[in-house]
């Protein structure tokens, strides 16, 4: 009698072992970011800004129900707020900004409000200057 109970002991033990084993060890985990989903959102948006020569984004506002992100560049002279999508891909919207400041420029207009999280992106221009 005592030597079944030692034996159901035992294999109640190996049993548990096993599965906490399996559970901690083979079980795939979700890797762990040192950064949340925001700050590398940022950290890239950074780099890819400065990639382009296009100056260093301020005031970063984030709005996660409507998954935009809102941030201004060149504060001290006419500011130039400009709108991200959170969920398009960065590169490509870094890319359109890139594009839209360089046409803006050529045609000598200052831009006043960029909006690319949309599905119709638009551009806002400051009043112009010219006669």
């Amino acid at each position: 009698m005592l030597k079944n109970k030692l034996f159901l002991l035992f294999f109640i033990i190996l049993s548990l072992g096993s599965l906490l084993f399996f559970v901690t060890k083979v079980w795939p985990q979700p890797p762990l970011s040192p950064l949340s989903q925001k700050a590398s959102f940022f950290f890239r948006l950074n780099f890819f800004l400065s990639q382009k020569n296009l100056g260093t984004p301020q005031n970063y506002q984030t709005f996660p129900t409507l998954k935009k992100c809102r941030f201004f560049l060149n504060p001290e002279e006419r500011p130039l707020q400009i709108t991200l999508s959170l969920e398009k891909d960065l590169f490509f919207q870094v890319t359109s900004l890139q594009q839209i400041l360089n046409t803006a420029k050529m045609e000598g207009r200052t831009v006043q409000v960029i909006d690319l999280s949309t599905n119709n992106p638009y551009v806002t221009f400051y009043p112009d200057n010219r006669n």
